[in-house]
């Protein structure tokens, strides 16, 4: 199955998978080399995409996320490749960063239509989000204001 045909997951699923992630590498969760090393994802006509968890954070995200929801279901890899999208996302898209604060006394702050836009958009071949596809998505449910006039952050 491609990444692009995972299928859609509930957002709290993505909270739940957040804060395993932010407890993994809060204690600093060491991970065997080869644990979740990567996944391969097979396409009906034979041809793969790899994608592997080189990065050391990333590493240890994912980690987290195997021991917290298994990523031996098709459910887990799509909780994880999903978290793994809306991450790469609220790093890479300016327009992202007025519906999202990290760094929180209780965790990150996000704007719950990029959660919902997360669980539910599809993923494209490399098992990230298509950058204007999510903004085309997220707009709508985002409406006028910013994290900080919904009084949630000052």
């Amino acid at each position: 199955m491609p990444p692009e045909d995972l299928p859609p997951v509930m957002p709290r699923d993505l909270v739940a998978a957040w804060n395993a992630a932010t407890v993994g590498a809060e204690i600093g969760l060491a991970v065997d080399p080869e644990d979740a090393r990567g996944v391969r994802f097979l396409r009906p006509d034979g041809t793969e995409t790899r994608i592997l968890f080189a990065d050391t954070d990333a590493h240890c995200w994912v980690g987290a996320l195997d021991r917290a929801i298994g990523l031996d279901t098709l459910h887990g890899i799509a909780v994880c490749f999903r978290l793994l999208g809306l991450i790469h996302l609220m790093a890479t898209a300016a327009w992202a960063r007025a519906w999202f604060e990290l760094g929180g006394e209780d965790g990150p702050d996000i704007h719950p239509a990029l959660l919902r836009v997360a669980a539910t958009l599809p993923l494209n071949a490399e098992a990230r989000f298509d950058e204007a596809a999510f903004r085309r998505h997220a707009e709508p449910l985002l409406g006028p204001r910013q994290l900080g006039d919904r009084g949630q952050r000052k």
